[in-house]
């Protein structure tokens, strides 16, 4: 389920029970929507992991994949302790998703700095501070910022 949806046009209400402009309303999960799932299924594996793929907060991924984001922490410190389970698959393929989405993104700025000052001057400051974050995403014992 999307974090976002839009709901039937003209049934829009705020949380008072009034009737809003048809069509504008936004559905946001509540904290009680949230899944009890004790460990990732592949459909929800799927989902953090597309959505931290695309930049996401991982805080955003669990909403978007229907699950708490303190679950989604305790799944991945679980993923550090077994490595071989499906927390350990989820953490490596989170990580792994982190680390393409910042080499991306940095290779985007490299790109845009052989015309623009304003990225070139950003790589100068940051470039090895991004590497350095890729570097240690793909590293499966790094340290990281997961939990």
């Amino acid at each position: 389920m999307p974090i976002c949806t839009l709901p039937p046009e003209g049934s829009v209400r705020s949380r008072s029970g009034a009737k809003g402009r048809q069509g504008m309303g936004v559905r946001i999960f509540d904290r009680n929507e949230h899944r009890k799932v004790d460990e990732p299924t592949p459909k929800i594996h799927a989902s953090i992991v597309g959505s931290v793929a695309i930049g996401a907060h991982l805080n955003v991924a669990a909403g978007a994949a229907g699950v708490d984001a303190a679950t989604l922490r305790r799944w991945l410190n679980e993923g550090r302790r077994t490595p071989d389970g499906p927390c350990g698959r989820l953490r490596r393929d989170v990580r792994a998703a982190e680390a393409r989405f910042v080499r991306d993104a940095v290779e985007s700025i490299r790109r845009a700095a052989k015309r623009d000052k304003g990225a070139a001057a950003w790589l100068r400051k940051n470039g090895e501070v991004a590497a350095a974050m890729v570097r240690d995403l793909e590293d499966p014992e790094g340290a990281d910022d997961l939990e």
